[in-house]
């Protein structure tokens, strides 16, 4: 397996900006320094109470010190921006660092997004294909010539190309059935959502393997975002984290996010059955939990997601420390 993180980017927004940049680049390079394989930001507009960094301003800072490990996106909101400005600025991003660009996208959820933005929720979809479809040839080739509904080019070349030439790796998230069959057929990987259940997980784990083996592109596994806290016993990790819990999944919720609020009939009641669904413990809970998607539903990657917004620095770092210590070797030996 190998092991990513996604770095606190999102806080109370009477926080100070400067103070958080440094915390997000602080837990960035605590992964670097511990040799996790990758680092991952996520992208949200519209703050709700809560302020949110956007993904490329991250990679930036973070390409500086990143040296080999890898840089992505998990997840970025592609319909809702212009297929040449991704290719630039991405391919900008990829020419900073020598790891790899793991490019996570996802169509979005947030009704309020979309129409900040001025663009119809019901064209996510085709503006989410269409952009794949450009984007794979604006990465990979001159001259290109693109004919759809939502995007159209003529002989457009951008320089430089990510990755030499060759592209990026592509990882589609969703969490429900043509979402997944689309990661499969359309990307290099498949991220499972942070609110997917473990049953779901499984289910869904099929039909992906199913369409990337129908894929001509290369398949690199299952990945999964997930919150994670690793404390000296599981009493004490869910103890510090289970009111913060309960705030992730009441913005789930108020957000609109339709399948959590399938999940729920009563939070208060069941914010201990969310958090069974996490990686929350102690480093041998942890490596239970983690083993439990990767043999079940087959997940290759996880993603840490240290983002409790309420959590202390130093707990959250120690989490990372602890987590790569006492958790990752465990499935790298």
């Amino acid at each position: 397996m190998e092991f990513g993180l996604i770095p606190n980017w999102s806080w109370p927004a009477t926080g100070s900006p400067l103070e958080q940049m440094e915390r997000s680049v602080e837990q960035a390079r605590a992964a670097v320094e511990s040799d996790y394989d990758a680092i991952w930001f996520g992208q949200h507009y519209i703050s709700e109470g809560n302020n949110h960094f956007q993904p490329l301003p991250l990679l930036s800072r973070v390409a500086g010190f990143a040296n080999e490990t890898d840089l992505g996106t998990s997840i970025f909101l592609l319909p809702l921006h212009n297929p040449i400005a991704v290719a630039e600025n991405f391919a900008t991003a990829d020419a900073l660092f020598e790891g790899d660009l793991k490019f996570g996208v996802a169509l979005g959820y947030k009704p309020a997004e979309f129409d900040a933005f001025g663009i119809d929720i019901d064209d996510r979809t085709g503006r989410f294909v269409e952009g794949i479809k450009l984007l794979r040839k604006l990465w990979t080739e001159d001259d290109v010539t693109f004919s759809g509904r939502h995007f159209s080019v003529e002989n457009v070349t951008i320089d430089p190309k990510p990755n030499d030439g060759n592209g990026v790796s592509w990882w589609l998230g969703g969490n429900g059935d043509k979402s997944t069959e689309r990661a499969g057929r359309m990307g290099n990987g498949w991220i499972i959502s942070a609110r997917t259940t473990y049953d779901e997980a499984v289910r869904l784990s099929s039909i992906y393997r199913e369409a990337a083996e129908r894929s001509p592109y290369p398949d690199e596994g299952i990945a999964m975002n997930r919150e994670v806290y690793v404390a000296e016993t599981t009493d004490e990790a869910i103890e510090t984290v289970m009111p913060m819990m309960r705030d992730r999944a009441a913005q789930w919720l108020d957000r609109g996010a339709q399948d959590t609020a399938e999940q729920i009939d009563d939070l208060d009641e069941q914010v201990h059955e969310l958090l069974a669904e996490r990686i929350v413990g102690s480093p041998e809970e942890c490596i239970d939990r983690i083993a439990r998607f990767h043999e079940g539903a087959g997940v290759d990657h996880l993603i840490a997601m240290y983002n409790w917004r309420r959590l202390s620095q130093d707990k959250t770092v120690a989490s990372i420390e602890r987590f790569a210590d006492e958790v990752i070797p465990y499935f790298r030996e």
